[in-house]
């Protein structure tokens, strides 16, 4: 408790202040707080009842009473740990693994009819065999820098928060023009350093395409992502059918594909009300394995479709 009292604490013979130290709390204060040419008084005190968390008490001199405070011994709880299950490939064996799977009760996937169920059966299968050879396990995750933000740019931020604290402490319009400045500088260099790091990975890793569309995916934004769930909802099954047969598809892998995405439907619940069927003219099914491949083979000839302008494309993205 902080309290300006209206008792000298200093005074032992003032019955008032000793009563208060004794069935309240410990004074952290021992020093005159009020100084005048006439007295010396400590009548601005901080009362606390667990000292333990006390770690340094100090006075300020700045006008007729000086500012008191304290440090506190407070501990901060640390972040529980996050883990993530993964594999572990340590012994795992290829040649082995791929003579299994090629042994494996393919059998079993044939007793189905429906698509979805080979595809599951299949699934369960593989993923049965793969436990044996590379099981599962949780892993612990570590906070990482971010390896763009180089020591030039930790010094723009470091500029910038400063401008900020002192915009908001003076409202100036100076100040606030300097913080805004300093913020677009710290954007420009941060995508610039993004640019460049991604170029190196890319250009280092030309056949790892693992590492390369993880490095995509990492500078995509979530709105690009859902942007890009639109442009699979988009894909016209008759135009892909074609383009699978420009491509060299056999006949028994067009009849598949055409089976696979003709007459499909869809409907709206809301709540117990359920709307009719309507049958899907466009899309690729979203979460199978073959979504992203679909996509690709879509769009796999845009670039080549322009004939007076050139054409950059990235990810769904192309700019004429």
């Amino acid at each position: 408790m902080l309290r300006d009292l209206n008792c000298n604490v200093l005074n032992h013979n003032d019955a008032a202040s000793q009563a208060l130290l004794i069935f309240c709390s410990a004074e952290m204060i021992n020093r005159p707080t009020r100084i005048t040419e006439t007295s010396t008084t400590l009548i601005d005190v901080i009362l606390a009842s667990n000292t333990d968390l006390v770690k340094e008490a100090r006075v300020l001199p700045c006008s007729n009473h000086d500012l008191v405070y304290l440090v506190l011994n407070l501990k901060k709880d640390r972040p529980k740990p996050v883990y993530i299950t993964t594999r572990s490939f340590k012994d795992y064996d290829q040649a082995a693994f791929r003579k299994d799977i090629n042994a494996g009760p393919r059998s079993v996937i044939d007793i189905f009819d429906e698509v979805d169920d080979k595809l599951y059966a299949f699934h369960r299968i593989f993923d049965d065999l793969l436990d044996s050879y590379a099981p599962t396990k949780e892993v612990k995750i570590r906070g990482r820098s971010n390896p763009c933000v180089t020591e030039e740019i930790r010094a723009l931020m470091k500029t910038r928060d400063q401008w900020r604290k002192l915009a908001r402490k003076t409202n100036d319009p100076l100040a606030w023009g300097g913080y805004k400045n300093f913020k677009r500088e710290v954007k420009r260099e941060l995508r610039l350093a993004e640019h460049e790091y991604a170029e190196t990975l890319i250009r280092n890793n030309p056949n790892n395409t693992g590492c390369v569309w993880k490095t995509i995916r990492s500078f995509i934004p979530k709105k690009s992502v859902n942007h890009m769930r639109k442009a699979f909802d988009n894909i016209s099954h008759k135009i892909l059918l074609h383009k699978l047969q420009d491509m060299g598809a056999s006949t028994s892998a067009m009849d598949w594909f055409r089976s696979y995405q003709w007459n499909r439907t869809q409907v709206v619940r809301i709540n117990a009300k359920i709307s009719d069927p309507l049958q899907l003219a466009s899309g690729v099914p979203q979460g199978s394995i073959l979504e992203p491949m679909l996509f690709g083979i879509h769009v796999n000839d845009l670039p080549s479709t322009p004939r007076n302008c050139l054409t950059e494309s990235y990810v769904d993205n192309t700019k004429l």
